[in-house]
């Protein structure tokens, strides 16, 4: 099983802009980290997620949990429709969409991310 994307650090969904289907998850500095990580999922369709994860992996769904997702959605893969997984220390969820991107800085909790369109 191949991890698009994993970080212990904490995350949060920092955004989720409806008009260009975004959704922006987000680690910002502290103490101990200098970076920002940003991980942005668009378009959209359908997302499953805590507000606040510790820990984040992101991968594509084996084949039972992709069972187990469709059941959940009545959404099935194809026409721009990825399924990731996302989980970290006491969650799992799933977002639905047509891609992933990410993107570490050394900028603040209040600058703009680059990642979002219209920002």
């Amino acid at each position: 099983m191949t991890v698009a994307f994993q970080s212990p650090r904490v995350f949060e969904v920092w955004r989720y802009t409806v008009s260009h289907g975004q959704l922006l998850l987000r680690s910002n500095p502290n103490a101990t980290c200098r970076t920002r990580i940003e991980v942005l999922f668009k378009p959209v369709v359908m997302m499953k997620l805590p507000t606040s994860m510790e820990g984040l992996a992101i991968r594509r769904p084996t084949e039972a949990e992709m069972v187990d997702i469709r059941e959940d959605t009545g959404l099935t893969p194809g026409e721009g429709r990825l399924f990731f997984v996302v989980e970290g220390t006491n969650y799992r969820g799933y977002v639905i969409s047509g891609t992933m991107v990410t993107s570490e800085d050394e900028l603040g909790y209040a600058d703009p991310s680059g990642l979002l369109a219209g920002e």
